[in-house]
């Protein structure tokens, strides 16, 4: 098992880094605190996704603004002697029992900033999704897969085109089962919010087209997950009425829109956070933040039947 959590490095708002503790069973304790991430820089380091691979070993995806602050060792491995700030990058890490760092690599050199990394392991391997930033500032969702040993070039889910220039921090949501793949993401071209989705059959390699989840009335926040049965089911929050609603919908393998249901009503703020959820068979748990008389942390499981017909909540 791993743990981790983020901890301030500076007085700088986003300077932090990222800690990890990793339990050792045959002292049946955790072990001291490390920071995964091997640069001095006070800089922002988070948005953390981390996946279990064989051996004991894990692997941990983040965000790195190391070279933010100017004078930094480049992604290509060259040293800027100007003080001039580069962009956020993504990296990944595949950690020992004991949280020794085994390999390490820059998945993509120039990401959006605050937009929450997410992974998924598939039949052929670990797969990583993320808010992708180019030059001209268009910011859509990407994935890289770790195949025969090296990660694939990063490319788009779907080609949104939404150029925004600042973060929305509203990150995408991937699910793996076997070579079933789908990805669930937030967008807002022409400043029109919407949720998206798009499935694979083939590990990730080849996508359908988007699918429209949510149209305008919705804030994003995304979490994605695949049944037992092989439907996917995508949350999200709509902010059709004065208090946002947690929405799970579900969809049959190909994309195919079954029904939608209302989880929960919560908050459209920011301190109401990103809602999780996670599948257990055809049972699917979702756990939310209410802060709407005190802040406390809720789960709800919505249990499915083989045939989505046939639901419940509980």
């Amino acid at each position: 098992m791993a743990a981790l959590w983020l901890r301030k490095s500076a007085k700088g708002t986003y300077d932090y880094n990222v800690e990890a503790s990793f339990y050792n069973t045959k002292d049946q304790r955790w072990g001291k605190a490390i920071k995964i991430h091997k640069d001095e820089i006070s800089a922002e380091h988070g948005f953390v996704s981390m996946l279990p691979m064989n051996d004991g070993r894990t692997l941990i995806t983040w965000l790195d603004g190391r070279e933010t602050r100017g004078g930094y060792q480049a992604a290509d491995g060259s040293k800027d002697t100007q003080d001039v700030a580069g962009a956020m990058t993504i990296r990944a890490g595949v950690f020992g029992k004991q949280g020794d760092t085994i390999s390490e690599w820059v998945l993509d050199g120039s990401v959006c900033d605050c937009c929450q990394t997410s992974s998924a392991m598939s039949s052929l391997g670990p797969l990583v999704v993320y808010r992708n930033r180019t030059a001209d500032e268009t910011r859509d969702i990407y994935i890289t897969r770790f195949i025969d040993g090296a990660w694939t070039a990063p490319a788009a889910i779907h080609n949104d085109d939404w150029k925004i220039a600042g973060c929305p921090v509203n990150g995408p949501s991937i699910a793996a089962r076997g070579s079933q793949v789908a990805v669930a993401w937030f967008t807002a071209v022409n400043d029109i919010p919407r949720v998206k989705l798009a499935v694979s059959n083939d590990n990730g390699a080849h996508f359908s087209a988007a699918v429209m989840v949510a149209d305008q009335n919705t804030v994003g926040r995304v979490g994605a997950t695949i049944l037992e049965s092989g439907i996917i089911a995508v949350s999200w929050m709509s902010d059709a009425t004065n208090n946002a609603n947690l929405m799970l919908s579900l969809y049959s393998p190909e994309g195919t829109l079954l029904e939608h249901t209302e989880v929960a009503q919560s908050n459209a703020s920011r301190r109401s956070g990103f809602p999780i959820i996670e599948s257990v068979g055809n049972d699917v748990y979702v756990t939310w933040t209410d802060i709407e008389k005190q802040n406390q942390v809720k789960v709800a499981k919505v249990r499915y039947a083989a045939d989505p017909k046939h639901s419940g909540s509980e």
